[in-house]
């Protein structure tokens, strides 16, 4: 009896002691993956980053909405000039430039135009590189619904990007969440470069909120359906109440960008969203 015992428990030893090992040798392997994985699109991005790029001033004739006026004049955004176009000999998926200010949002975006009829869960570039090559890191993306060849024609422009903890893709956007962020309203403000104009957003909304929310709306009936969206769904649900004290009203004619991320690897989301204020071509 006792002899079974001995030998029934060092079975029991050595199988709990190889399920261990299994799982370090698994996760050790995935730790040096995920290393490669973030090391491969920081010298992607590196590369793609190094290309003639400056800042461009804005004037009174350049403003979207006369009620911005004022406080353009005060913070002083700039537009992002940058060569869109030269990115298509990388990935002629390419379709604009995204920059975030007091975060380290600074990418080309892309656009799969087979993520058509896809589920959020299903898109390319969740698990691709700039390059089109597997990387859970993914890329920064534009919503398959989102019309590129005539951007001012979308009301609601959506982006998506990971959450890495390497501060890539779009973690730094919780940046967001901190009072050093909030305390400089030069931050308030993110670029988008077309193929041919570039755009100045406002940042009005930011959520912690879930997929269950209908946040990611690009169709609406009529002016009232979209004004009553920005309103009721992303302002009221604003988690900054600093980003509303210019008391911005919105009309018809606004159009809006929203940047997704998530929060875990579960249904919440973190997003920030942004009104046009201004635009001038390239």
């Amino acid at each position: 009896m006792k002899i079974f015992s001995f030998l029934n428990n060092r079975w029991v030893y050595n199988l709990v002691l190889s399920l261990c090992v299994l799982t370090l040798l698994v996760s050790s392997f995935r730790i040096v993956e995920w290393n490669a994985e973030n090391r491969s699109n920081a010298a992607i991005l590196g590369n793609v980053q190094d290309r003639p790029q400056d800042e461009v001033a804005l004037d009174a004739g350049d403003v979207f909405n006369a009620f911005d006026l004022d406080e353009l004049i005060a913070y002083q955004p700039r537009f992002h000039r940058v060569d869109v176009r030269s990115l298509l000999t990388y990935n002629d998926h390419t379709v604009c430039w995204l920059r975030v200010n007091g975060t380290n949002i600074d990418h080309p975006v892309v656009q799969n135009p087979y993520d058509q009829g896809r589920t959020e869960t299903d898109y390319f570039y969740l698990t691709h590189d700039f390059l089109r090559q597997p990387n859970s890191a993914g890329w920064v993306f534009a919503d398959p619904r989102n019309n590129f060849d005539n951007f001012e024609d979308n009301r609601h422009v959506i982006f998506y990007g990971h959450n890495r903890l390497d501060g890539s893709m779009f973690n730094s956007l919780f940046w967001l969440e901190h009072e050093w962020w909030q305390n400089d309203p030069s931050n308030f403000f993110m670029t988008v470069t077309t193929m041919d104009t570039m755009y100045i957003y406002r940042i009005f909304s930011v959520m912690r909120t879930s997929t269950a929310h209908n946040y990611t709306r690009t169709r609406f009936s009529s002016d009232e359906d979209f004004v009553d969206f920005i309103v009721n769904e992303l302002q009221a649900n604003n988690i900054l109440p600093v980003l509303n004290e210019n008391g911005r009203v919105f009309t018809g004619v606004d159009q809006i960008i929203t940047l997704s991320t998530c929060v875990a690897y579960d249904e919440r989301r973190f997003t920030a969203s942004a009104y046009l204020v201004a635009s001038q071509p390239l």
